[in-house]
């Protein structure tokens, strides 16, 4: 929200704690890790900082790994492609890797 008002030294001070959390797995029971992560790439991206790659990589692998765990094909395909945040995180890895 800070991102999105403009204020891009709250939203990087919002990112900090969120990467902190992240990195030390301390996420556990986040309502929606993966929008975490995106929201925290996107801030840490606007803010030139130079983890962004690292945060959009380690989720766009740990959205892949649970997609992985669904087993049916179908299902994954819906896991990846239907849900706003996993859709986004796929497409700004997409780009990361050109």
């Amino acid at each position: 929200m800070a991102l999105a008002q403009g204020d891009l030294a709250q939203a990087q001070q919002n990112a900090e704690d969120i990467v902190t959390c992240l990195e030390t797995n301390t996420a556990d029971g986040a309502c929606d890790l993966f929008s975490d992560y995106l929201t925290c790439y996107r801030v840490l991206l606007a803010s030139r900082d130079a983890r962004a790659a690292a945060v959009l990589t380690t989720a766009h692998r740990l959205l892949q790994e649970q997609a992985k765990t669904l087993g049916d094909e179908a299902l994954q395909r819906s896991f990846l492609e239907n849900v706003p945040s996993h859709r986004q995180i796929i497409t700004e890895y997409g780009k990361l890797m050109v």
